[in-house]
């Protein structure tokens, strides 16, 4: 069966772009090239949430116009939810198969996402 309602939350993306290097590759760019680096991910996670951000609201507009109601969730419950499960998604999938290497990328997962989405609770 169908269910009639849904909750108002994307786990279809959102997150950003990451670009991942080695430290010694990073630390042999320019001060100048690093910023660069920065710079595009900043613009390039940028227009991915807002492309994201229209799909979300399309698929919406899409399930009301077949009936399926949206709960509305106070914005305390809504941001203690996605961080919660933002943390369990590194945890669970990231860190658990393999600690050694999982830690220092969810790290760096980390790192990225508080320049990229520094509003991010």
């Amino acid at each position: 069966e169908v269910i009639k309602y849904q909750y108002p939350d994307s786990l279809a993306g959102g997150g950003g772009i990451g670009i991942m290097f080695n430290q010694e590759s990073w630390d042999n760019m320019s001060p100048r090239q690093q910023e660069a680096v920065r710079a595009a991910t900043k613009t390039a996670s940028k227009f991915y949430t807002e492309y994201i951000d229209e799909v979300e609201r399309t698929e919406v507009e899409t399930l009301a116009a077949q009936g399926i109601e949206s709960i509305d969730w106070p914005d305390e419950l809504q941001q203690r939810w996605s961080n919660d499960h933002y943390d369990k998604i590194i945890e669970d999938f990231i860190i658990a198969p393999d600690p050694v290497l999982g830690q220092p990328l969810a790290d760096a997962i980390r790192c990225v996402n508080d320049i990229i989405l520094p509003d991010r609770q």
